[in-house]
């Protein structure tokens, strides 16, 4: 079984082909860690073997994410955004959408099973900004957790433009006549 001691000391291991409802007992041995391919973080790069991206070392927003045989890049930047960019307005013009600040890359995992960057910096409207990207070996998939201390708006009414505020973070992916699919409450 692919398996992984963390940098917490915990133990990680990849269960597969487990079906629905079902049990399966693994064991636990001594030995080097296993894994079919291998995840790995190194600077602002970010690899799982199928799914590979870079970070932006200003911003922190992903800017390249690609795959194993698609050729292209998932992140459209041609906006002035990349993925998982954070973007900070008070009142009710979004061009008036402010950056966090200055950003800090650290490796947090660094594989064989799990690799991950984690991306800290001060941002408008928060004490502190904290995101971790995560990929797991031979995955297809990115992980990102975004940890906002959110800090309150002090505002004479927010009834008012000047009490209103909007956190968000930007998604603009590259995706040629791609279809969006919207999961929200009682529909799609």
């Amino acid at each position: 079984v692919p398996s992984q001691r963390l940098s917490n000391g915990e133990l990680a291991f990849l269960a597969k082909d487990v079906p629905p409802l079902a049990v399966r007992r693994f064991t636990v041995s001594a030995g080097k860690p296993h894994v079919d391919m291998r995840a790995s973080a190194e600077g602002a790069t970010l690899n799982s073997g199928v799914v590979r991206l870079r970070v932006d070392e200003q911003t922190g927003g992903i800017t390249q994410l690609s795959m194993q045989g698609i050729a292209g890049n998932f992140a459209d930047t041609s906006g002035g955004e990349s993925l998982n960019d954070y973007r900070y307005f008070i009142g009710d013009n979004p061009a008036n959408a402010q950056r966090n600040g200055a950003v800090k890359i650290s490796v947090g995992e660094q594989g064989p099973l799990i690799a991950s960057l984690i991306i800290e910096s001060d941002a408008p409207g928060c004490e502190q900004l904290r995101r971790e990207l995560r990929v797991v070996a031979g995955g297809d998939y990115v992980e990102i957790i975004n940890l906002v201390a959110k800090t309150r708006l002090a505002a004479a009414s927010y009834k008012q433009p000047a009490g209103k505020e909007s956190l968000n973070f930007a998604f603009p992916f590259n995706v040629p006549d791609g279809e969006m699919l919207l999961d929200i409450p009682l529909g799609v």
